[in-house]
Formats: C-alpha cells, structure tokens, sequence
C-alpha cells in the first residue's frame, strides 16, 4: 500500500467549534476500518487494513505544524482468501501504558461460530516496537485469551488479557468460564493467570427501572490470589476493569440536559482521559427505538470537560451518519481534541 498522502489546512479563528488543523490520512475510506490511538509521546497512531490483504500501521508526529510527518510500517493480518472464507471477527489496537509497544490483532472465527461461544477463535497479532517503529514479533494463534480474549493495558509494557465462553449447567442455569492472565510484552507469555467460573442468578429489575443479574464465583485456580492482589481487586471478576480513570473523572458523572432523559439511548460516555491535565473527553448522544433491539442515533457530540469544575470547555457535534472517533492530545502545554471521521479526515479542535 502506498503512503498516504499528508495535507495541513489552517482555519481561520472563530467562536464556533472549527478544527485548526485538519489532515487526511488516507486516500479512501477503509473497508475494515480504521484504528487510532494516542501514544504517551502524543504521536498519532493509525492500524488500517482492507479485504485484500493490506495492512499497515501509520504514525503521525509534528502534527500541528506546517510539515506533519508520517511513517507507515507493513505489518501482517489476513490475505484475502483467509478473509473471505472464514468470517471477519474483531480488530484491536493497543498501546502499552509506557508508549514502548503497539499491538495490533486480526480475528477470524469459523463460519457459523456463536461469538459467546469463542472455540474456533484464530487470530494474527503484532508487536511493534515505537522506539525502532519496527514488528518484533508476529503470532497467528489460537490461543483463547490472545485470539478471542478482551485485552487491557497494565502496567508498564504488560497488558491483562480476560476471556469468557458461556454454558448452561445440568439444570439449564447459565455459567460461563472465566479467564484472565497478565502477559509480558513483547513475548505475549503469562507472568500470572486465573481460572474461574461465574455464575448468574435470576433476572431481576432493579430500582431505576433497568434490569440485571446477581452474579457469584466457584472453582477459583491456585493463581487468582496472585494476580488479585496485584491489581487490587476485591474479586475476580473486578481483575480487568473497563477503563482506569481518575477519581475525579468516575465522581463528576457528567451529563448536559440535552443528552438527559430516561431512554437507554439518551446519554454520555467517558471516552479519553488525560489526569495531567485534568481533562476528560465525552461522548454524549440521543437516539430512538426502531426495532426491539436496535435504536438509530438521532443527534451526537464530543464535549472536552474541566474533571475539577466539570465545565464544559470544548462542544463539538457530529454528524450522527459518519463514523467518528475522538482522543485527546497535548502538544507543548496546548490540549486538543483530535477528531477522526469516516476513517480518513482528521481534524484538530484547540481546548481553550
């Protein structure tokens, strides 16, 4: 694949949320979509791939100035073939809590595989080291907690990897088997793991209208005191959370009128966090029911928040049609939010 050609637009000043900057990263639109994160070093990281068997990480540094620079480094995943006979499972890009490696993954499931049920998981996984942006390692695996398991980053250059695979007892009651290791980068090997088995209780709603299940442990592995104690959790369940943020960040709840309101659809989502800083970055929408299972977003917007104040320093909305994709990013004492659409256009709103 060609390396994507770079163009920087200044826009003029104004009160209204216009980008500063804007980039194209791409030529067109990725049909498996792309990826981007944020490094430590506020480098610009982007893993695409397509159908035909292309994939690449792209790296964009020097951002805000008049000569972006982009390197693009070939990595593994998929031919064409493998696509096309097996079915598409999930991509999964992370950076380790240092900025020291990337990893990239590739999933395949077999044809008319139930994903509760992550039997016949295959996946290609890269390591690339950022310091040398050179892969170090390629795995093709089926190995349950790297092809179809969640994945976290942990300390330094370590990531916590968690799988699950639902069951029904002899009595019909729904189980599942549970799964969660810290793996060392960049040899992807298990420094602790533990195994156990969660089970679910009976459905029932609870005071705010919303619907749940008691859940409880059995059959604990000789390893999840370890790796309990290691990640402070009270219970195993507790080991991977979904996101690490500050306490400031978890007590503000922030939630603008607009996005109020009762429906499930209506509401906000912490999305990016920079504690240094004390920003936090959300993603609020509202939408409607159009089926029993699927609601159509009606109207969306990335707000930039004071955590200390929860003042609102940043409105940006979103065309609820395009795919959209915001992170945070600082750059000699200034913040922004760098917002990636439909894949391809990446544009810079300054948080004042």
């Amino acid at each position: 694949m060609a390396a994507f050609p770079l163009m920087l637009v200044a826009q003029k000043k104004s009160t209204d949320p216009v980008p500063a900057y804007k980039i194209k990263i791409a030529e067109r639109r990725s049909n498996m979509g792309t990826y981007f994160e944020v490094a430590p070093d506020q480098s610009l990281l982007f893993f695409t791939g397509d159908k035909a068997g292309n994939w690449g990480l792209n790296r964009v540094s020097a951002w805000d100035s008049p000569s972006p620079k982009q390197k693009r480094l070939k990595i593994k995943g998929p031919t064409r073939e493998e696509t096309e006979s097996s079915r598409f499972g999930q991509s999964t890009f992370l950076i380790t809590n240092d900025g020291r490696f990337a990893l990239t993954r590739v999933a395949l499931d077999a044809p008319g595989m139930a994903s509760s049920f992550r039997k016949n998981s295959r996946a290609i996984i890269n390591i690339v080291d950022l310091q040398s942006f050179t892969a170090v390692s390629t795995l093709d695996t089926t190995d349950k907690l790297l092809a179809g398991g969640f994945w976290q980053a942990f300390q330094e250059h370590s990531i916590l990897a968690g799988y699950s695979a639902n069951e029904k007892d002899a009595g019909g009651s729904l189980f599942s088997r549970e799964s969660v290791a810290l793996l060392e980068l960049p040899t992807m090997k298990s420094a602790m793991a533990c195994d156990y088995l969660l089970h679910y209780g009976e459905l029932k709603q609870n005071d705010h209208g919303g619907w749940g299940r008691a859940t409880s442990t059995s059959a604990l592995s000789s390893g999840c005191a370890e790796i309990m104690t290691k990640t402070n959790s009270s219970e195993p369940q507790k080991i991977q959370k979904s996101r690490v943020i500050s306490k400031e960040a978890e007590e503000l709840k922030f939630q603008p009128q607009e996005f109020s309101g009762n429906p499930a659809w209506h509401g906000c989502s912490l999305v990016d966090e920079r504690s240094s800083v004390k920003l936090a970055l959300y993603d609020c929408g509202t939408g409607h029911q159009t089926w029993y299972d699927t609601s159509k977003t009606d109207s969306r917007v990335y707000f930039a928040v004071d955590v200390t104040t929860g003042t609102a320093l940043l409105r940006v909305p979103i065309d609820p049609s395009k795919n959209a994709t915001g992170h945070l990013a600082t750059h000699e004492g200034k913040s922004w939010l760098a917002l990636l659409t439909n894949d391809v256009d990446l544009a810079f709103y300054p948080i004042q």
